[in-house]
């Protein structure tokens, strides 16, 4: 594809038609045809992550540029699958898992690239939804390590987009629970420094986003956990924030009706 010097906007426009045609063939060639695919944009990004070259952004040396590619390919491909029929995209996403985790962790200062790495990821558990489990654990762990130092509210979105898919799930409901537990304390501590509403309005945002999806997939579970007093003065506090996504964010978690039972108790 780079031998016809198109831009990257075009690479990635051009993987999403790739994509919607693959998932419209006989489920026996997408793996095989998605296995292809997805090589071309894997052997550079793994070349990438693992040697200590500088960046340039926008550059072929920018993990960003095949990251957004991947992205575009497993966004786009939808597949039909049968109920009780593996995912023909399951074991690649098994295979895209160790080098999108490599990438989290070299790039963890950057928050750049640690934004697109969450994308990324974010479309392949989209892509095959629960037959994700495999990695579900590993990333989760992952997940919230990198959270406690660095603070990035990508992990936040990534955390709800795992509740959304597995929060129906009675296996995974604690986990998923202690995950939020283990978001609940850097943040607090990051929004009760001065001025730490205002300084960070996508923190507020994708922290309420993760505690609505929790109301809509697991409320019983949520409503029963030890931090839910503690989000709950962090939202009657946060509603005043003057930031349009921050506040539709807080005001759509204390409008859901469970919380607003509780908010009118306290």
């Amino acid at each position: 594809m780079d031998t016809f010097h198109v831009s990257n906007d075009c690479a990635v426009g051009l993987l999403k038609g790739a994509a919607l045609i693959l998932g419209k063939m006989p489920q026996e060639n997408v793996a095989e045809g998605l296995k292809q695919l997805c090589a071309i944009q894997l052997t550079p990004l793994s070349q990438i992550v693992h040697t200590a070259d500088l960046l340039r952004d926008g550059s072929k040396g920018d993990p960003t540029v095949w990251l957004d590619r991947l992205a575009a390919i497993f966004r786009n491909l939808n597949p039909i699958v049968t109920n009780g029929h593996t995912h023909p995209c399951q074991s690649l996403v098994e295979d895209v898992w160790p080098l999108l985790s490599s990438a989290c962790t070299k790039y963890q200062n950057d928050v750049r690239i640690t934004e697109r790495c969450c994308r990324c990821i974010r479309f392949t558990i989209r892509c095959v939804g629960k037959q994700s489990a495999p990695i579900l654990q590993p990333l989760v762990k992952q997940m919230v390590q990198l959270y406690e130092v660095h603070h990035h509210s990508c992990f936040l979105y990534l955390g709800s987009i795992l509740v959304d898919e597995y929060g129906t799930e009675e296996g995974c409901i604690q986990g998923l629970l202690e995950m939020l537990h283990a978001f609940c304390a850097p943040t607090f501590r990051l929004l009760e420094e001065a001025d730490g509403l205002r300084n960070h309005p996508d923190t507020i945002d994708d922290l309420f986003r993760l505690c609505t999806r929790f109301i809509q997939r697991a409320p019983v579970a949520f409503l029963r956990s030890s931090a839910l007093k503690y989000i709950l003065n962090c939202a009657m506090v946060a509603c005043t924030i003057d930031h349009r996504d921050a506040n539709v964010s807080v005001m759509k978690f204390l409008l859901c009706p469970p919380s607003l039972f509780f908010v009118t108790t306290i």
